[in-house]
């Protein structure tokens, strides 16, 4: 079932966050082969976008689990902080769209999530 009015808080804008999800329903004899979250302003820009496969890439993510097996598939994304990178970019205390989306390897596309992102305001910068 997906879950959609999803909240992802509790974290200082310029930090890195580990998005982590586990995505039920994965038909049988399929399997996913990419992701994508997606973060957008309020009036629909695209801020950031994440794109994964099952091969770890550093600052992007992984399908951890393709849910072939059992129809449960794990995923991860990795949102970075620092300057100019992805947290930076969310003002702080401004809730931006996001939606996370999965492709099977049999062409079938499904929305698992969406919801708001949230940062707080960071306090120190530059060390």
């Amino acid at each position: 079932m997906p879950t959609f009015g999803a909240s992802i808080t509790g974290f200082v804008r310029e930090d890195d966050l580990d998005v982590i999800r586990t995505v039920n329903g994965i038909p049988s004899g399929q399997a996913l082969t990419d992701a994508y979250m997606t973060v957008k302003a309020s009036g629909g820009s695209t801020i950031f976008q994440k794109h994964i496969t099952t091969a770890a890439v550093a600052g992007q993510g992984q399908i951890t689990d393709d849910g072939s097996g059992d129809g449960i598939a794990g995923v991860r994304f990795e949102l970075v902080g620092g300057p100019g990178q992805d947290t930076t970019q969310l003002t702080a205390g401004t809730a931006f769209n996001y939606d996370i989306q999965v492709n099977t390897g049999a062409g079938k596309r499904y929305t698992p999530e969406t919801g708001t992102i949230t940062t707080n305001e960071q306090y120190t910068v530059g060390v």
